[in-house]
């Protein structure tokens, strides 16, 4: 049976506003406000290089937090084939402010872009 809603797509893309780094040494983009969508990152990793963005909406005294989201993983994985390329998601999407990001010794904001979704009104 075709679509009976509006489609879903890509409405705005916004940069992260901050690149915090927590007490707990973690490394956490701050998008600037809860959306719903996802990452988009520039990988420069070495071949077998394992990415991993966590998906939360809160910190909790200064750390990444998404125990609130109980069983959901809301993470994307990524294994570098050791080229240089745009990364972006497909098939999913996730609620978030904050996106921590492990396996990337060399972090700068400019590599990520949040894809915001929505219906096509």
């Amino acid at each position: 049976m075709p679509r009976l809603s509006l489609p879903v797509r890509i409405k705005e893309k916004i940069r992260p506003k901050e690149l915090i780094h927590t007490p707990a040494g973690e490394w956490v983009l701050d998008m600037g406000q809860n959306m719903t969508g996802f990452v988009q990152f520039v990988a420069d990793a070495p071949k077998g290089a394992k990415i991993r963005l966590l998906h939360g909406e809160i910190l909790q005294e200064g750390n990444f937090y998404n125990k609130n989201l109980r069983s959901a993983k809301a993470e994307y994985v990524y294994i570098s084939d050791g080229q240089r390329r745009l990364v972006s998601p497909h098939f999913t999407y996730y609620g978030f402010r904050y996106v921590k990001v492990e396996g990337l010794s060399d972090i700068h904001l400019e590599d990520f872009t949040g894809c915001v979704l929505y219906s096509e009104l």
